[in-house]
């Protein structure tokens, strides 16, 4: 909203709230001081500055006329509201926004602390506090409000089977951005442990003068909130913590969950809000609440990633990091008490009926049965999973390990050496712990491979994906071992020598996700990567592709927002090799692409080999690399082309460096963009025929994606070209993202709308998108 050429009174509304020279100068009202001509005047030039392709007396008018209707504190922060026709309904315990006016809501959750509106609209409407029972559903973010989505999302007793499930959950992604403020706010962590507010980033500052005042404000308006938080909750003698809230209904059993310990703060909200409409509040209360509802917008616009933000996993790292290094010290009950925390803030949905949740693989099989039996006990003591007074079942809870990507280490004498050395410990410890313990290890149902795709290829992680899955390290299906070959397989040799290398019999295969086609630096490298894992890890019915926004890009439109892509010469090379093979069996292709491509073949492997290859032989090369890496003796031995070109991308720190070198695009991407959007028509064709399922994340792609709108997300696109294709909804980083699994949906359904899908349509499509999830889930192959 802030972001586009229009400025309506709403735009308005929310740059002054957030304009640092008004809080400093205190200013509530217009009227206020002598002051606030000059902090007036200033404003109105930082919004021509802002605005330029606004005439300069256009926004003087705006500006003036806005604060002729709204001269007060409580009045900005309604208009953001009535500007955007956004309408807030209370029923049923809790609030909902109708879906016409949803995407708007969002929009302004980027900018201002979405209790804070709530609340305001409660007291606006009721004109007294929350009192005991009142919105006693609201949970921590709001839901929409829309009857055909809730006929197809509800979870009731008269349908067995009803509701949603999420497959695609990260639990170090339910990190409760509102929860975080108040303990941070409440004392319970210091300031210091969130990576922004370090004396580190100060000093990574420091030769930016513009970056350290922003820092240095944004630190001060957070101790500043901190003091005015404790002023006002003694002004208005509201309770600090959950267990003190017996008046507001809370029973020991709930007062740690993440909606229960958000009461004290709605309740603190909609009394000052009630206090200053009935004219109650004092002036120096008005300052004080001004400056806590500043610091707090400035918190959560830094710790949540909001759709429109800068696209990339490298940006989503940054959110995500921010707030990683809150374990509250040693002590496990605390630790459990934070992972709890999270667990229910992911599967806090009323409608969710099963969750898929996706953790870092632990160091030894001591940690596993310590994890999980501590999970067992803590499942029995949940409210959250024991079976609901509706339907008298249980939320039903399942684990995936994620092994992670990272970038390779050129120290390393081997080609992401320290990598595979990782993946050999941390797949091997999983696999004896499946064996030694079974009846815990049900609860593990699959593997996935996360994180930047960018540079960390996927044949890293598929000789142990298929160990795993007892797949074997051969290309056959029935799978040799391979174990004596490879110096990056001593956890698994030490495996095989207790009998252990077949997974357990006692249990199911392990299902596979992976994400890939998400973060790539071009739509073709990231078609290549969907392939790969589903090829060399051997993908069957019921595996699943994290994200694949590859599938459907829009080849135009990306080449026109992107201009000169960049890309590692390495991963050009390759791209080209696998086009060429693929588009060779694909009917239709014009041969003169062929030759385009066999051409920068040639001139790109003489580049990074001295020597001109064929695409068969790097298409075979690819093949060999999905096999552990034998030593540099081993490859010595063997007199074949593949056989050296293995051993320099692997030993050879030159080629290792060459293949790592940035380069502008090959030409030939460009020019064969029909021919690839075929390619993507073929790859849904395997996807659909082989029974994967394509998980999607609709909050999380709009943030990190290279698409403005979601009308615009590659779902709708692959439904279009093949209905067949399964697609399901899902979460994602629900704290990262400040989103609920209905919210996602809610999202979809808005979207399909305004790309003029008609109610039937947009009701089976619905339809299909729960189902899939349901269907999709790992544990049911049990």
């Amino acid at each position: 909203m802030c972001s586009n050429v229009t400025l309506d009174l709403g735009a308005i509304a929310i740059r002054f709230l957030l304009y640092p020279p008004r809080l400093h100068a205190g200013i509530v009202s217009v009227d206020a001081a002598d002051a606030g001509d000059r902090v007036l005047r200033s404003f109105r030039l930082a919004l021509e500055q802002r605005f330029p392709q606004l005439r300069i007396d256009d926004i003087g008018y705006r500006v003036d006329a806005f604060f002729r209707q709204y001269p007060s504190l409580h009045q900005w922060y309604q208009v953001v509201l009535d500007e955007q026709g956004i309408q807030i309904h209370f029923y049923q315990g809790a609030p909902w926004i109708p879906l016409d006016g949803f995407e708007r809501w969002r929009d302004v959750n980027r900018w201002l602390d979405p209790d804070c509106l709530i609340c305001l609209a409660f007291a606006r409407q009721f004109k007294h506090p929350l009192r005991p029972g009142d919105l006693r559903h609201w949970d921590v973010y709001v839901t929409c409000d829309d009857a055909l989505l809730s006929r197809n999302v509800e979870r009731l007793p008269a349908r067995p089977g009803s509701g949603i499930a999420d497959i695609h959950t990260h639990l170090e992604g339910c990190e409760c951005m509102p929860l975080l403020w108040l303990r941070l706010v409440n004392g319970e962590l210091p300031r210091e442990r969130f990576a922004f507010y370090r004396r580190a980033e100060a000093e990574r500052r420091a030769s930016n003068s513009d970056a350290l005042r922003e820092w240095g404000g944004e630190v001060q308006a957070i101790r500043h909130a901190i003091r005015a938080r404790h002023a006002l909750m003694r002004s208005q003698h509201i309770p600090g913590s959950a267990q003190e809230l017996d008046g507001m209904g809370s029973s020991a059993e709930t007062q740690w969950l993440p909606h229960e310990q958000l009461l004290p703060e709605r309740r603190l909200l909609s009394a000052l809000w009630v206090r200053l409409l009935q004219g109650r509040l004092t002036p120096p209360e008005v300052l004080q609440l001004d400056r806590y509802l500043y610091g707090k917008h400035l918190f959560l616009r830094r710790h949540v990633q909001s759709p429109g933000s800068n696209p990339g996993l490298e940006n989503f790292r940054r959110f995500f990091d921010r707030a990683r290094p809150l374990t509250p010290g040693r002590s496990e009950r605390l630790k459990w008490r934070r992972f709890m925390s999270m667990v229910h803030f992911a599967g806090a949905s009323p409608n969710l009926h099963s969750i898929e949740l996706r953790i870092s693989p632990l160091e030894s099989v001591k940690e596993y049965v310590r994890f999980l039996t501590s999970w067992q006990k803590q499942e029995g003591r949940s409210p959250l999973l024991r079976p609901r007074k509706d339907d008298g079942r249980p939320l039903r809870v399942w684990f995936v390990i994620h092994l992670i990507r990272s970038r390779d280490d050129p120290s390393h004498p081997v080609a992401f050496g320290r990598l595979r050395t990782q993946l050999d410990r941390l797949t091997g410890v999983l696999q004896v712990f499946r064996w030694r313990h079974p009846s815990l290890a049900r609860l593990i149902v699959g593997i996935d491979v996360a994180n930047i795709e960018r540079n960390s290829p996927i044949d890293v992680f598929t000789p142990y994906i298929r160990l795993l899955r007892g797949d074997g390290l051969g290309d056959d299906r029935a799978g040799e071992t391979g174990l004596a070959d490879s110096p990056h397989l001593s956890h698994w040799r030490r495996v095989a020598a207790s009998g252990m290398h077949r997974p357990p019999w006692q249990l199911p295969r392990l299902g596979l996700t992976c994400h890939a086609g998400e973060d790539f630096f071009h739509p073709v490298t990231g078609l290549r990567t969907i392939w790969e894992i589903m090829r060399h890890g051997r993908m069957g019915p019921g595996d699943r592709i994290g994200h694949g926004l590859a599938l459907g890009t829009d080849l135009y439109r990306f080449a026109a927002l992107s201009g000169n892509t960049v890309i590692p010469a390495g991963e050009a090379l390759d791209t080209l090799a696998w086009c060429s093979r693929r588009l060779r069996a694909i009917p239709g292709v014009d041969e003169r692409a062929l030759r385009v491509l066999d051409d920068e073949i040639d001139l790109l492997s003489w580049e990074l080999y001295r020597e001109r290859l064929t695409a068969s032989e790097l298409y075979e090369l690819q093949r060999q690399r999905h096999r552990s890496p034998p030593s540099r003796l081993a490859l010595r031995g063997v007199d074949h082309k593949v056989a050296d070109l293995r051993r320099l991308e692997l030993y050879d720190h030159e080629c290792r460096q060459a293949r790592q070198q940035l380069r502008t695009a090959p030409d030939a991407l460009e020019t064969i963009k029909e021919d690839t959007q075929r390619l993507q028509r073929w790859m849904l064709d395997e996807i659909a025929r082989l029974g994967i399922f394509v998980e999607t994340n609709p909050s999380s792609n709009l943030a990190t994606g290279d698409f403005e709108h979601l009308r615009d997300h590659p779902l709708f696109w692959i439904r279009e070209q093949n209905p067949g294709v399964r697609l399901t909804i899902n979460c994602d980083d629900p704290g990262t993202f400040a989103t609920r699994l209905e919210n996602e949906y809610a999202l979809v359904v808005d979207a399909a709308r305004q790309r003029g899908l008609d109610p039937g349509e947009i009701e089976q499509f619905l339809e299909s998108l729960v189902s899939a999830g349901d269907r999709a889930l790992f544990h049911r192959a049990d």
